[in-house]
């Protein structure tokens, strides 16, 4: 099993002075602040779940992290400690060694190079902290943009039976250590 501490630990200073703080641990005007960019119509199309979300419900999301085994999910904090995006890691499975990646960038900060730096991160987190061997990115048609992201982290896979408004990307740890040196070459450059 698992320590479970890996999925609500803080990252400092992963990449590019980009601190991971999980939901947790984040303050009260800070989640509030994460909910209010969450429900967002510019981010909830892109969502799986496109619904707005309550206050309520929120909160009881977040408290339902600390005892999940199985979802993970952190603030990206600049250097002024802003808020700059959400990342998540879901259907974690340990034994199969696989889990689903997701992100959105806050409103401030689109347009800024940060998607490739969030999808990096994913990829870090689950290959080289988690030890997972297979991350899946869902996607929807309409973003052009993360589509291109996922396009250089992993490849797109069809799967049966599938019709719906997403494309399915998938990144092994042979496909990760491949692109890896690429992808801090090019934050190095991003800095």
């Amino acid at each position: 099993m698992v320590n479970k501490s890996v999925l609500i630990k803080d990252y400092l200073e992963l990449s590019n002075d980009i601190d991971l703080v999980s939901y947790l641990n984040i303050s009260e005007e800070q989640s509030i602040q994460l909910l209010t960019e969450r429900n967002q119509l510019r981010v909830r199309e892109s969502m799986i779940n496109s619904s707005e979300i309550t206050l309520d419900d929120h909160f009881n999301f977040i408290n339902s992290l600390e005892e999940s085994f199985n979802k993970a999910y952190w603030v990206c904090l600049n250097k002024d400690k802003d808020i700059i995006a959400s990342l998540s890691l879901t259907n974690i499975d340990f034994l199969n060694q696989s889990c689903e990646a997701g992100n959105f960038i806050f409103s401030d900060s689109l347009n800024k190079g940060l998607g490739f730096l969030v999808n990096y991160l994913n990829r870090l987190l689950a290959f080289e902290i988690l030890g997972l061997k297979t991350v899946t990115s869902r996607v929807k048609f309409s973003n052009k943009s993360a589509i291109r992201l996922n396009d250089f982290f992993g490849k797109r896979i069809v799967l049966d039976n599938i019709k719906d408004e997403y494309i399915y990307f998938q990144t092994n740890y042979s496909t990760w250590n491949q692109v890896k040196t690429k992808a801090i070459n090019l934050l190095a450059y991003m800095k």
